[in-house]
């Protein structure tokens, strides 16, 4: 018969992002920052440098996270054990260069739920379910993958691929 449609394609494809991303061996995590809130990790003149960071359990977002981009091929892996959730407002701010989302990669192990009027930078690969709650507006820039629930999208939600809508980062002093 014929061969997988593009769902199937898709799907197929997210589980072996998903299992690279949270491969211990390929990305040994860097950082563990379980119980720390990833709102109070980085300033706008100190962001996360580049690297691999890990949860044994749920990670939250309070605030604003920078990410360092002073190098245009810097990368990041979040890997989380079980939840994400970001508060109300909350954003991921790339520093520097332009950035890729592509190169963002947050590894949930098991529901990402991004709260209202969140700016977030990043493909999101969930292995159960992603919502993205804009009541008062929020938006991605990257992919959302859930492997075996919904993505549910409510309110003025906006999610872009990596580089389509995003102003130029600003740049370190």
């Amino acid at each position: 018969g014929p061969g997988p449609g593009p769902a199937e394609t898709a799907q197929a494809d997210a589980l072996t992002a998903y299992n690279d991303a949270a491969n211990t061996i390929i990305n040994p995590c860097g950082t563990d920052l379980t119980g720390v809130n990833l709102g109070t990790v980085s300033t706008f003149a100190t962001p996360l440098a580049p690297g691999v960071y890990c949860f044994s359990t749920s990670a939250q977002l309070t605030g604003t996270l920078y990410l360092d981009f002073s190098n245009p091929n810097s990368f990041f892996i979040f890997q989380i054990g079980s939840t994400l959730t970001t508060a109300s407002g909350s954003s991921v701010v790339a520093v520097g260069t332009p950035a890729s989302c592509n190169n963002i990669i947050w590894q949930v192990g098991s529901s990402a739920t991004l709260g209202t009027a969140t700016t977030f930078l990043g493909d999101i690969i969930a292995s159960a379910s992603i919502t993205v709650d804009g009541t008062a507006g929020a938006s991605n820039e990257g992919s959302l993958w859930a492997l075996d629930g919904a993505v549910t999208i409510a309110g003025a939600t906006t999610v872009t691929a990596c580089g389509s809508s995003a102003p130029p980062p600003p740049t370190l002093p």
